[in-house]
């Protein structure tokens, strides 16, 4: 059974809009934090501009690192 991001997110606070995705950090962690990130390696895998390189930067937050 495929789980989309909608599903992960139903009961939570999570949301996504012009600034990205928005919510408290203890529902940002785990299966819905890989969700977002894979849907946004699949999109940048499928650009004209197939570049091999993908930073990821962090703030000085406590949650940042294992985000990142």
């Amino acid at each position: 059974m495929r789980c989309t991001i909608r599903d992960l997110t139903q009961n939570t606070s999570v949301s996504f809009g012009t600034s990205g995705v928005r919510g408290l950090v203890s529902e940002l962690e785990g299966k819905v934090c890989f969700a977002y990130a894979q849907a946004f390696m699949k999109l940048v895998s499928q650009s004209a501009d197939r570049s091999k390189l993908v930073l990821i930067g962090h703030d000085l937050r406590p949650s940042s690192p294992s985000m990142a």
